[in-house]
């Protein structure tokens, strides 16, 4: 009873923490795009209607980066080795400027060693880090993976299972968040 009370505790203490992070992310996004869709639909307002074509072209070049991004990865993964995804992830990634870029890098790199059954490779990738020092959403990737080499490596399904509802509970975010409610129903 009193290990439950704590645990609750510390999913209260994670969720919020997860929250928080998240919403320092995307608030500064959500801000800019408001500003900007304001200003377009301002402007289409006062009969310029500049915005619209500038609207389809950004959607078209994202449009067209998702889909070339899709079928590089795709490409990679059918690749004898893990070494080019590797090799892309250490390109896209380690140029990235997100906070905890150092956790996404190991934790891809690990996926794709993991994937291909280089599990001793995926370890070792995965201990370069220290993942209790990561934010709850980080650490649950290493979580994640533990659960992967449970069920690919060891066959070991009811530790696995246990890991991934482990992984799910460090990654709770305040059901305000789109999809946070969908995640939960997958879990269970």
């Amino acid at each position: 009873m009193h290990k439950k009370i704590i645990s609750k505790k510390a999913g209260k203490m994670e969720k919020k923490q997860n929250t928080l992070f998240l919403l320092k992310q995307w608030i500064p996004i959500i801000i800019i795009w408001g500003i900007l869709l304001f200003g377009m639909f301002g402007l289409i307002r006062q009969g310029s209607y500049m915005p619209i074509p500038v609207i389809a072209i950004a959607g078209m070049v994202i449009l067209w980066t998702y889909t070339g991004t899709t079928a590089q990865f795709n490409k990679l993964l059918k690749s004898s080795s893990p070494q080019p995804l590797i090799d892309y992830y250490d390109k896209k990634i380690g140029k990235a400027k997100t906070p905890h870029k150092d956790a996404n890098l190991v934790f891809t790199k690990a996926l794709a060693y993991t994937l291909y059954g280089y599990f001793d490779s995926a370890r070792t990738e995965a201990g370069k880090i220290n993942w209790e020092k990561k934010p709850p959403l980080f650490q649950a990737q290493k979580i994640y993976l533990l659960a992967l080499w449970a069920y690919l490596e060891k066959h070991d399904f009811r530790q696995g299972i246990n890991l991934a509802k482990e992984a799910r509970r460090l990654t709770e975010v305040s059901k305000s968040f789109p999809g946070a409610n969908v995640s939960l129903i997958l879990v269970i």
